[in-house]
Formats: structure tokens, sequence, C-alpha cells
């Protein structure tokens, strides 16, 4: 699950609080209407259990503040954080003299490495497989893609 827009320190560990089931969270069991596979019994044990050993929690972080708030935000439960093209475009623009708004990259590496320092990894947004190099070599280790929309991007948009 990706929370957007995380700003708040309460706002990300309330996430995390409703993501996982009880014992670990507080969320409740749902009923078994919705069998995972490879989980032959589904009840009240089996699907929390499961859930919270496989789900995976990503804050996004789509500001500056966001990604210099990292390391406050890599609390237990949250297994990385995403990152896309545009997220970052608004902010970087409202804050040119902030030292990781002048390109991507810079606020990506900036971003990676609080991520390691705190034991996270970082997902991008890579809506273009050539860029799976580029954004490997910067430090990311996940990337989401979107096969569909391969060579549609405009080439004027800033992470084009």
């Amino acid at each position: 699950m990706e929370v957007p827009q995380s700003e708040e320190l309460d706002l990300v560990k309330e996430a995390r609080d409703y993501f996982y089931y009880k014992p670990e969270g507080v969320r409740s069991w749902g009923g078994p209407g919705r069998p995972p596979e490879g989980l032959k019994e589904v009840d009240q044990h089996s699907y929390p259990a499961w859930w919270n050993k496989t789900g995976v929690l990503m804050i996004q972080v789509e500001t500056l503040n966001a990604i210099n708030n990292i390391p406050n935000f890599s609390i237990d439960g949250v297994d990385c954080f995403s990152w896309g093209p545009a997220d970052l475009s608004i902010d970087r623009d409202a804050h040119p003299e902030h030292p990781f708004a002048k390109t991507d990259d810079t606020a990506i590496e900036h971003a990676i490495t609080l991520c390691k320092a705190n034991g996270k990894k970082l997902c991008i947004r890579s809506y273009d497989k050539t860029l799976r190099n580029r954004f490997f070599d910067l430090g990311a280790t996940i990337l989401m893609e979107v096969p569909s929309m391969e060579g549609t991007l405009d080439p004027d948009l800033p992470f084009g």
C-alpha cells in the first residue's frame, strides 16, 4: 500500500497502525473473502499473520520536507519510500535555492542516502525502461514501471 503526500510523522504512524493487523497494528479481520494464493486456510489468525508478513507499506515523499523527514518516517513497519518523476516538481520550483532542489537526481541521491542510513529502500516510478540503469546507478533498489506508457512521454516534461 502506498500512502501519498506524507508530510507528518503522525500520518506515517497512523498509516502503519492501520496497515497491519493485530498484534502489530490495530487493523481488524475482515472475513475470509480474499484468500491469497498459497494460503490454504483463511481465518482470523492465518490471514492477518500472512498479511503482516507479506504486505508492503510505502510512504510517498512528494516534497523536499518529506524527503528530509525520511529519518523520522523510518519507523518499524515502513518498508520503503516511493518517489515519482513529477512528485517533487512543484516543491522544487517553489524552493529553487534548496540544495536538493537543483535537479531530480540531487533529490533522488539525497533520498537514497537517507534511506540507506535508516535501513529503508527507495522505490522510483520509472515510465521508461531506458531509465532503469540511471535510477539503479543513483542507488534506487525498487522500480515501478508502466510498460504501456513506454515511448509516450512528452520529451519536454522535466523527467522525460
